[in-house]
């Protein structure tokens, strides 16, 4: 079976009077008939395409915030609306501390890691999708196309604000988590219809099979 992967560049936009008007608007869903929440476990519904939605995030803990913030509590969640139909995902969390690695890893430290994940069944098609954390108005916002039959993931990787001590004493600044999410690198991904998902499947799992797929492809027909 030939295999497909399609790949989507999609811009994040931070905070601005605009970003949070936008992002109070989403939040307010208008439809409720564009998808439904369902179980890995089950086959995709013929006719229809499913979408995962899942992003794993880093934030301080909440005793190392400056300001009230839902930051580091379960209050921190994800805003999700496609075609006017929206959901406030709520994360799965745990505290993390990463050793450093090096100045390359902006998780590196004590903080909070959190977990999303939305499994949609929807129609085939176009749709517009907007996501967004409220708490840090960052969102995203793109067209996709869904195929019948089909298994879709939208990763979304974060991208942490640079140090700020760095620029201060002239060196290179270095992401980190302890600056705040200020974007996002997302792709979406067309999964094999081969491809069986269990419920015990964790988001890393499913991230993991597509990025298999993905370097089979590049191997393939680079």
């Amino acid at each position: 079976m030939k295999k497909t992967i399609i790949g989507i560049s999609i811009a994040a936009v931070t905070m601005t009077g605009c970003a949070a008007n936008r992002i109070a608007a989403s939040s307010v869903g208008i439809r409720d008939d564009v998808f439904r929440e369902v179980s890995l476990k089950d086959p995709v519904p013929a006719g229809q395409a499913d979408l995962i939605v899942m992003a794993s995030v880093k934030t301080r803990r909440p005793d190392y915030q400056w300001a009230k913030t839902s930051r580091g509590t379960p209050d921190y969640t994800l805003l999700l609306n496609i075609d006017g139909q929206a959901i406030q995902v709520k994360g799965d969390l745990k505290e993390e501390k990463t050793a450093s690695g090096g100045s390359w890893n902006p998780e590196a430290g004590e903080g909070i890691r959190y977990s999303f994940k939305a499994n949609l069944c929807l129609n085939p098609g176009l749709h517009r999708v907007f996501v967004a954390l409220p708490e840090d108005g960052v969102y995203i916002e793109k067209e996709i196309t869904l195929t019948a039959g089909t298994y879709n993931v939208l990763n979304l990787i974060p991208i942490y604000g640079r140090r700020k001590i760095g620029r201060l004493l002239g060196l290179e600044a270095v992401s980190s988590f302890y600056e705040g999410i200020r974007g996002f690198n997302a792709s979406k991904l067309l999964v094999l219809p081969s491809y069986k998902p269990s419920a015990s499947h964790e988001p890393s799992q499913v991230a993991l099979f597509a990025s298999s797929i993905l370097l089979d492809y590049n191997r393939e027909w680079k």
